[in-house]
């Protein structure tokens, strides 16, 4: 399996969580500030396209360390608090 594979198309609030590395609540956050959309799969199954996580992760996330972005606040442990 490719590495792309290894992560469903379509995420739940958990797993896209463990994806970002982040608090389920912090992603719950950025459904309801909408930054991150979250679809309706099957009935009320609610998911987080894999796509938008990534798109996520380009524009929040410097490139290099020395780059900075504007806006992104980071803690003393080094974790984004997004």
């Amino acid at each position: 399996m490719s590495e792309p594979d290894r992560w469903p198309e379509f995420m739940t609030v958990p797993t896209a969580a463990r994806y970002l590395d982040i608090s389920e609540a912090s992603i719950r956050k950025l459904v309801r500030l909408e930054n991150l959309p979250m679809v309706v799969v099957v009935g009320r199954a609610r998911r987080i396209p894999r796509a938008a996580l990534d798109e996520c992760l380009e524009k929040k996330l410097p490139a290099a360390p020395e780059q900075v972005v504007p806006g992104l606040r980071v803690s003393r442990s080094g974790r984004s608090p997004w």
